[in-house]
């Protein structure tokens, strides 16, 4: 039912706490599905310790850095198995009974399954969709999952912002997935994170965001003609 999107670095203990909170509280069929760098085996490993427990995970490998974080999220999609694809991070805890089920019945509202569907996470709750959800009807209109652009941050921004344009928001303020991130102080400010804002001051990641807003329209549009496509077939 959901493919649970993951790029992860040097945290094999997040990928534990992530999928078992994740495992602990689905009610149905949920993946995980984690891009892993080839250098990084004690993710790798993790990886394999989780699968042999419940067959539920799969990963990409790649070398660090052939691809940008955008573009890590992209490969895990196109392995994913199911329909709906949340964009997570090996630093959510799924707090909320049955989530997957809010998550699926949420969809029922569109007939053509184009939307963004998201939860509380602690930080920024209704304001923005850091773990939403979206289904391949949308990847498949715009033609990613996340914009293949950025090195740090922004994704989520995006697809909440194109929701938002296409006025498909819906927010679940039942379903709590946590965000145990270290500008709240949920987390350590590891060398993942670090060497994170780094690329995000190297590379001008603002900047980019700022000259992206033609494509985010174009996002829009694409997702209206969707759309129209489907309610008049």
């Amino acid at each position: 039912m959901i493919s649970v999107l993951v790029p992860t670095r040097g945290r094999p203990h997040n990928m534990r706490r992530m999928v078992d909170s994740g495992r602990a509280t689905c009610s149905g069929t949920v993946e995980y599905v984690f891009y892993i760098d080839e250098d990084d085996t004690p993710s790798r490993e993790m990886a394999e310790d989780l699968y042999v427990e419940n067959m539920d995970i799969k990963y990409a490998i790649g070398p660090r850095g052939a691809l940008n974080l955008s573009q890590l999220w992209n490969e895990c999609q196109k392995i994913a198995t199911y329909e709906i694809y949340q964009h997570s991070c090996d630093e959510t805890i799924y707090r909320t009974g049955a989530w997957d089920w809010e998550v699926v019945k949420a969809f029922r509202d569109w007939p053509d399954r184009i939307g963004l569907v998201y939860g509380r996470d602690g930080i920024h709750d209704q304001n923005l969709a850091t773990h939403g959800f979206i289904t391949r009807d949308w990847v498949e209109a715009v033609g990613y999952f996340c914009p293949p652009y950025f090195s740090s941050d922004y994704n989520d921004l995006w697809l909440h912002q194109v929701a938002q344009g296409v006025g498909r928001l819906h927010f679940l303020p039942e379903v709590f997935t946590e965000h145990m991130h270290p500008a709240v102080g949920k987390g350590p400010l590891d060398l993942t994170h670090q060497e994170r804002l780094a690329r995000h001051g190297q590379d001008g990641v603002d900047a980019l965001w700022n000259q992206l807003f033609p494509e985010r329209q174009q996002d829009v549009q694409k997702l209206l003609q969707a759309i129209s496509d489907k309610a008049n077939t």
